[in-house]
């Protein structure tokens, strides 16, 4: 089963998933999900066969937390326990400055609890490209992940689902890459648009 044992009071908190996810997978669930809350993101953190377990609510709500706000470039201080925004990526960061919830870990959606989180969850979405917004799909897929019926969701599973892709775009794309080499890439790709901008209006006075 990819839930984890009710009577585990460490482990994640989950609804019984349905039946057609331990038959369909191909990868094993018996170990647990991996992440280490101080330094950056790991390529064992990364792996699809970890990652999936998000979905499979193995993870706990607050290890999804932190995998994620690793990728966002927030760094836990293993001195103090508190969590720093020295690498998070600045647009990011002028708006969190603190790591945000983005699953919802007290469960509970009223507007009064859930609304920061609900925003800062549309936000981690809106940063991921376009074409990037599949990767859940493309990645776990081929380990047997098949997707929720519209009647099998929560606001839980949609979360992890929309974290999950975020950290995968941010694997594939921005893994081991640093913060100026990612504002280069993005001022060059300014710099293309403007130039097909341009020849494109070239083409139309012509």
């Amino acid at each position: 089963m990819c839930s984890a044992p009710a009577e585990d009071a460490s482990a994640p908190r989950s609804l019984a998933l349905p039946p057609r996810f331990a038959e369909k997978l191909n990868v094993p669930l018996d170990q647990p999900f991996h992440v280490v809350k101080e330094g950056p993101p790991t390529t064992e953190e990364l792996t699809s066969e970890n990652l999936i377990k998000i979905i499979c609510e193995r993870s706990s709500d607050e290890e999804t937390n932190w995998l994620a706000w690793k990728c966002l470039g927030y760094r836990c201080s293993a001195a103090t326990g508190e969590w720093t925004a020295d690498e998070v990526f600045p647009g990011w960061k002028s708006k969190y400055p603190q790591p945000p919830d983005l699953i919802g870990v007290t469960r509970v959606y009223s507007k009064e609890v859930d609304g920061p989180t609900m925003k800062a969850n549309q936000a981690l979405v809106r940063a991921i490209p376009l074409e990037h917004k599949q990767s859940l799909k493309t990645h776990m897929t081929p380990l047997g992940f098949t997707g929720f019926k519209l009647d099998e969701l929560t606001p839980n599973r949609t979360r992890r689902a929309q974290v999950l892709n975020f950290i995968l775009y941010y694997r594939e794309e921005l893994f081991g890459v640093s913060l100026e080499e990612l504002q280069r890439r993005k001022e060059a790709r300014a710099a293309a648009a403007a130039q097909e901008h341009i020849a494109h209006q070239n083409l139309m006075n012509e």
